[in-house]
């Protein structure tokens, strides 16, 4: 596996370098800057524990895979499922509670409510304080969701404080226009290729985004690029870089490669 990430001033992309197992599971990298990575299964190829440089992280699970634990450093959180593999207690954080459907109605934190088509309309905070977010979506008939409504909470009542609108080309979103309480905008422009189908849309858009603009500023897409078997895949994508290889994006993955952002490098 190899990563390629732009950052200015450097002129030589930093490199990182997987080994992976026989069924392609990673067990560990070495990047530029010598951050180890080190990655354990079980016998069922669930993450069991990992390192990432001098932070360490393990996992537990029951017999069909729900988890039973989780660790980071010295922090743990346990988890509680029920017969239909729903996690129904999270440490002492979380209770989530379930409608008939399967959806997820409350986590102890936020209120989740769902149209017939199961799909989320709102979500608000159930104890709202000075400066607490909601969040409300809205969907197309091809079940995309067209626009989402940000609003912040007063002490009183519930201001919009940001509308986002999205624009599809089939599975392909290619524009996001946010209008901000305060009269700003911000427009984000998407442009597509081929996907790794080799055709427009054929794999749903994977790899097929080519550039992105933001508010007029074009920003490219690095990839992962994954090696084995003598065999080569791009991957996720890692990071956005303008046209002055100065890193806008910066795309994480915890050890469960889950995405993360930082914004601004």
């Amino acid at each position: 596996m190899r990563v390629i990430c732009y950052n200015a001033p450097i002129e030589t992309p930093a490199m990182r370098r997987t080994l992976n197992t026989t069924i392609n599971r990673p067990t560990n990298a070495t990047d530029s800057v010598s951050l180890v990575r080190e990655w354990l299964y079980n016998r069922r190829s669930e993450l069991a524990a990992a390192n990432i440089g001098t932070n360490c992280y393990g996992y537990a699970y029951d017999t069909i895979g729900n988890r039973l634990w989780s660790a980071g450093n010295a922090a743990t959180n346990t988890y509680a499922a029920n017969s239909l593999n729903q996690y129904t207690a999270i440490s002492a954080n979380a209770n989530p509670v379930y409608d008939a459907d399967g959806n997820m109605t409350s986590d102890g934190t936020f209120s989740y409510s769902y149209d017939a088509e199961n799909r989320l309309l709102v979500a608000y905070p159930l104890s709202p304080v000075v400066g607490s977010l909601a969040v409300e979506n809205r969907y197309d008939h091809r079940h995309r969701r067209s626009r989402k409504i940000v609003k912040q909470y007063d002490g009183a009542d519930w201001e919009t404080k940001e509308t986002p609108m999205f624009v599809w080309d089939g599975n392909n979103i290619v524009l996001e226009k946010a209008e901000f309480a305060n009269g700003t905008t911000r427009m984000c422009e998407y442009f597509w290729g081929a996907d790794k189908s080799g055709s427009e849309q054929g794999a749903g858009g994977v790899e097929g985004l080519l550039a992105v603009s933001i508010d007029g500023v074009f920003y490219i897409p690095c990839y992962y690029q994954l090696t084995w078997i003598g065999k080569q895949s791009k991957c996720n994508c890692q990071d956005y870089a303008s046209a002055l290889r100065a890193k806008y994006h910066e795309l994480e993955n915890d050890p469960e490669v889950k995405c993360k952002c930082k914004k601004g490098k």
